[in-house]
């Protein structure tokens, strides 16, 4: 029996400690799930281990700002106003 840790929640790791006695390995995806869940189990250290994923990014690129998504009430207001001046010019 295997226990993949989705996240850092206290959830996972309760999970983990109630349930240590029937589970042979403890999946984790990163290193801070890693640190500590062996924190909060010690003895089953050797049973846990990291499955990182993710896509890998090339070496010397360089990373795109992050899109500026306006919310949905300027999106609303912006589709209100394109369609009122559409509707006058026809």
């Amino acid at each position: 029996m295997i226990q993949i840790l989705h996240g850092d929640y206290d959830y996972y790791y309760d999970l983990a400690e109630r349930h240590q006695d029937v589970i042979d390995a403890f999946i984790v995806g990163g290193r801070t799930l890693e640190r500590k869940l062996t924190a909060r189990l010690p003895e089953r250290a050797r049973d846990v281990y990291r499955l990182p994923y993710g896509i890998p990014v090339a070496a010397g690129s360089t990373p795109r700002p992050p899109r500026v998504r306006p919310n949905c009430a300027s999106c609303l207001s912006a589709a209100c106003t394109a369609t009122r001046a559409s509707s006058t010019f026809r």
